[in-house]
């Protein structure tokens, strides 16, 4: 969506180099940057009500919410109730995620630093 808004909107056209092919209005920019900070509140709303609504309360908001379909569809419960429940994990993993690939550049780096030491004391003993 922003970048139709960015390359398709009509207006007073940037200065761009002449081999580009794209042609990119001062009003596009302007649309897509207030549609990104539109959608990024909207996260941001989203990940407040997530972090501070019980999982009990989700699920009796959803179950209000579907009224009678939850009893046509005796599965949509319990398939609800995973999603609710994936919902408050995703934080948690995303955090263990991210220290697992952070020690994994540690480790790379050190990995490195490493194989370096040993070529360069490999070509003193060699020189010597």
């Amino acid at each position: 969506m922003l970048v139709t808004l960015v390359l398709f909107t009509p207006g007073f056209y940037v200065d761009l180099p002449s081999w580009l092919l794209i042609t990119v209005s001062y009003e596009g920019l302007a649309l897509g940057l207030e549609f990104s900070v539109r959608l990024l509140n909207i996260l941001f709303i989203y990940l407040v009500l997530v972090r501070t609504t019980s999982s009990q309360d989700w699920m009796s908001g959803l179950d209000k919410l579907l009224g009678p379909l939850s009893q046509r569809l005796p599965g949509i419960r319990e398939l609800l109730a995973v999603a609710v429940m994936a919902v408050k994990f995703l934080p948690m993993i995303f955090a263990e995620t991210e220290d697992y690939f952070f020690s994994l550049r540690k480790k790379k780096a050190n990995a490195a630093i490493k194989n370096y030491l040993q070529s360069f004391i490999l070509f003193w003993t060699l020189l010597f």
